[in-house]
């Protein structure tokens, strides 16, 4: 899925026509504002996360092949954060959430999350399988856990607690069936399609000596090889079968080859962006590296890119490649940062107004 998601974005410039393109990106500036605020409201609405370092890596199950990991702290300190969350607040219905949530459980979500790791299979749309570990100061779960149980009966749902592999569980009644637990008194792990109690036992067990799940070293090598001070850090692993059908794809052949991703983005000085495609060959490297740069060139004359005054931006992409690993890197300065903040101020400002 992961894969497939990168070869149509290269794919979808030229095979949509001006009128789609404005509708995709439109879609895609709203799906990205969601995402950031969906976090920010499973934090306030679900729990209270949690975990040291990484044992994750013995909890989370072996089939994860896409993880994601967001360091909130350090989102939080840059300009990007402080753009989108101002705007968020200055809009009524944002701001009466928030303080909604802050009154009825102690716990902020602008201030008080610190980390977010989610994590998921190739098939995870069809199976509804996902992992979601949320850190956070100041939870309380017996509060969260009546402001939850109180939204999902606005719904017509219930949560209710069940004991499992020793483990107090809170389980969504109906599919599809979320179920959560508090791992410590600041790690709250919440996962779908049985993901929830799956991670239960793994934690029960996770003072065994051991190296994390089978089948899940090669996830988290890529992700260890990430510089750790990165404000994000997302890393997959393309299975075979994603890439056979890739390759009966004409749209998305060069996609094909790509075995392993790896993303980290830091945001302390400006913006410092780098994403690590391991491809089969040296030849499928510099292939997709074409395809890449025909893709950015496409998109620098989009009348879309050229309103919004990206462009610039987007001549700053370095693509390079080294044997059978295409490197993508972006490096914005502080002044440019700031301009970007600006940009994506007006537009979750515009994205969240009545139409």
């Amino acid at each position: 899925m992961t894969v497939a998601c990168f070869g149509m974005g290269l794919h979808a410039f030229r095979a949509r026509g001006q009128r789609g393109a404005r509708r995709g990106w439109r879609a895609l500036t709203l799906a990205v504002c969601l995402l950031f605020l969906l976090f920010l409201l499973l934090g306030g609405c679900r729990a209270r996360p949690s975990p040291p370092a990484e044992p994750l890596s013995a909890i989370l199950p072996a089939s994860a092949q896409t993880l994601l990991s967001f360091d909130v702290q350090a989102i939080r300190r840059s300009p990007l954060w402080q753009a989108v969350s101002l705007a968020m607040q200055r809009r009524a219905a944002h701001a009466q959430l928030f303080a909604e949530v802050r009154a009825r459980t102690g716990f902020d979500p602008l201030e008080d999350l610190q980390r977010v790791v989610v994590a998921f299979p190739e098939a995870a749309r069809r199976s509804g399988e996902f992992a979601l570990v949320l850190v956070a100061d100041h939870a309380d779960e017996r509060r969260l856990v009546a402001y939850a149980r109180d939204e999902a009966s606005t719904r017509g749902q219930d949560i209710r607690q069940e004991e499992h592999a020793g483990r107090r569980l809170w389980v969504e009644q109906g599919p599809p069936r979320r179920a959560g637990f508090f791992l410590d008194r600041r790690t709250f792990v919440l996962g779908g399609g049985g993901w929830g109690h799956l991670m239960a036992e793994t934690a029960s067990s996770a003072g065994e000596p051991r190296d994390g799940p089978a089948g899940s070293g090669e996830l988290w090598n890529l992700f260890h090889k990430l510089p750790r001070a990165s404000a994000v850090r997302a890393v997959a692993v393309v299975p075979g079968s994603t890439r056979t059908q890739l390759a009966a794809d004409s749209r998305l052949r060069a996609a094909s080859s790509i075995a392993r991703l790896a993303l980290s983005l830091a945001l302390d000085t400006g913006v410092e962006a780098h994403l690590r495609i391991e491809t089969s060959s040296r030849e499928a490297a510099q292939a997709l590296g074409g395809q890449v740069e025909r893709f950015m060139r496409d998109a620098r004359q989009s009348p879309q890119v050229l309103l919004a005054g990206v462009g610039p931006w987007l001549e700053q992409v370095d693509i390079e490649a080294e044997g059978p690993t295409l490197h993508l890197s972006l490096r914005l300065t502080v002044a440019q940062t700031q301009t970007l903040s600006e940009r994506i101020a007006v537009l979750v400002r515009h994205l969240a107004s009545p139409p």
